[in-house]
């Protein structure tokens, strides 16, 4: 990531701790491809062990949303282009013409 992203990323409202977060490399591919391939079956809870809260899995959900919406965001940023600003002299080159 070189300067200028970082800095648009800085205008957008990003801190260093996000902008770190996105730096870091990835994890490879074949590691994510194993364990999606390996789930662990469903089997009943036994008696007397409780499920997880609804409330704190819809919490982790909405948090890890709005981490995804943020690293879209993020890069999408890192992929604009403003245009090219024109100088004082181009224009009044154009407007002799």
């Amino acid at each position: 990531m070189n300067v200028s992203e970082i800095i648009k990323l800085i205008d957008a409202g990003y801190t260093k701790a996000d902008i770190e977060a996105m730096n870091q490399p990835e994890t490879p591919a074949e590691n994510q491809a194993d364990t999606a391939a390996d789930p662990e079956p469903a089997t009943p809870s036994p008696a007397g062990t409780e499920q997880p809260d609804t409330a704190a899995v819809n919490a982790a959900m909405l948090q890890e949303l709005k981490d995804l919406k943020k690293a879209v965001y993020a890069m999408n940023i890192m992929q604009s282009e403003q245009p090219a600003e024109k100088s004082v002299d181009d224009i009044l080159a154009k407007s002799l013409k």
